[in-house]
């Protein structure tokens, strides 16, 4: 893991959580002390209303040549909002940018991605 070169947030709608990505790759999931991947979980939703359908490794935040990218890691449908069109991300990276949303269907969490 490495800090990022920016400071990266994801705003959670709902409940108005701020979550800050102190380290590239964060992962997006679940706590699970069994997984030898546990210090990258940057993004805890366990306590949220609907975080137990989201999966312990749903996705991960990357970074290559200063880009910041979305990879999915679980076969959940996720979706990125970026102004009023949404698209579902596939499994291979896609590029994120501030004010993008990305939805995690199943648990209809959305986290708005905020760089400064």
């Amino acid at each position: 893991a490495q800090r990022p070169n920016r400071r990266i947030y994801l705003r959670e709608h709902v409940g108005g959580n701020v979550y800050k990505l102190n380290w590239l790759p964060a992962i997006i999931g679940r706590s699970d002390r069994t997984r030898n991947d546990e210090h990258l979980l940057a993004v805890d939703l366990s306590d949220l209303l609907r975080g137990s359908r989201v999966s312990r490794r749903h996705a991960q935040i990357s970074e290559a040549q200063g880009q910041l990218y979305l990879e999915l890691l679980a076969d959940n449908p996720t979706y990125l909002r970026r102004e009023e069109l949404t698209t579902e991300v596939s499994a291979e990276r896609t590029e994120l940018q501030n004010g993008d949303v990305i939805i995690l269907e199943r648990s209809a969490i959305s986290l708005q991605v905020i760089i400064r």
